[in-house]
């Protein structure tokens, strides 16, 4: 007889793997202290919902952590103090909270991305760390799992300027965006910081158990040309790239391989909380080449749907 049975999800193999890859993209571990300061429960406007220490040995550390945030602004304050200015963190652990008198608690996992995307080199001038870079990371978590697309929501979240909150059914799996600077400045961080927070327990139940066990994956490199296609867009300023490829996405059917943002522009002559987009469409049929016919019918099709969703302005 078998003495015990095992899951086939392990949290711990998945949280290897998710390292591993985080590694792999120049993030470096932390592990911060969940005592933390009360003022950043209130930042949050949480502070009913803390979890006192009875036998606190200062009030700078009296409460139990709500959220991974504020230990790793410290951790990044200590290392821009220290002319550290371009730093990719990320973070396994629990978070606590109180909810009608019962103590309860999480796992999540942080993500931080401060400074230039990468250092000065012969090859290119370097730049400073986007939104598109924290998205493209929380995609390939995503991938690695094989799980299947969240719904993107615009993020409400008093901790950020902007942001997306990536949900499923209504319920929020992972959320990230450009932090407020009022929430870095109360850590001691005056430059730009994009977070996610990344619900561990959620995220592994959409988790496909044939993507736990490793293996390599291959697809055979279409024999029929991609086409490009530009469209110029003009959008509300709230209105994310992200909204725009999801749109573009869920009405491509599979003919569009790649969306990329090559200019934006924000005047006077587009008008006011108003900025324009310049986006450029890959598309590609794995077996047989496009027409031109397919190609146009497949483009007007994205620019009623950008207009009818996003209120999206083509400009001709």
């Amino acid at each position: 007889d078998c003495l015990a049975t095992f899951p086939e999800l392990d949290s711990d193999k998945l949280r290897t793997r998710v390292s591993e890859m985080l590694a792999g993209n120049g993030f470096y571990e932390i592990i911060t202290n969940s005592l933390t300061r009360p003022a950043y429960a209130e930042a949050l406007e949480q502070e009913e919902k803390s979890v006192e220490i009875l036998n606190k040995l200062s009030e700078e550390l009296g409460v139990m952590r709500q959220s991974l945030l504020f230990s790793g602004l410290e951790v990044i304050a200590h290392n821009v103090s220290h002319r550290q200015k371009n730093l990719k963190f990320f973070e396994f652990g629990t978070v606590y909270w109180q909810e009608k008198a019962k103590y309860l608690g999480k796992k999540e996992l942080a993500l931080f991305m401060t400074g230039m995307q990468q250092s000065e080199n012969w090859r290119g001038e370097s730049r400073e760390v986007s939104f598109h870079d924290m998205s493209s990371i929380i995609w390939k978590i995503f991938n690695r799992f094989d799980i299947v697309a969240p719904e993107q929501k615009t993020l409400e979240d008093p901790a950020f300027s902007y942001g997306v909150d990536y949900q499923y059914e209504g319920n929020s799996i992972a959320k990230a965006g450009l932090l407020d600077p009022k929430m870095a400045g109360l850590a001691g961080v005056k430059q730009a910081v994009f977070f996610a927070s990344i619900d561990w327990p959620a995220l592994i139940t959409k988790v496909r158990r044939k993507s736990t066990k490793e293996r390599l994956l291959y697809q055979q490199i279409s024999k029929f040309p991609a086409v490009r296609r530009d469209l110029s867009l003009v959008l509300d300023k709230q209105v994310h790239f992200s909204q725009v490829e999801t749109v573009a996405r869920k009405y491509s059917n599979y003919l569009v391989k790649d969306i990329n943002v090559f200019d934006i522009y924000e005047g006077e002559s587009i008008g006011e909380n108003k900025k324009a987009y310049a986006l450029s469409f890959v598309l590609q049929d794995p077996e047989k080449t496009l027409t031109d016919k397919l190609i146009d019918k497949t483009m007007s099709k994205l620019m009623k749907m950008l207009e009818k969703e996003l209120n999206a302005v083509i400009r001709k």
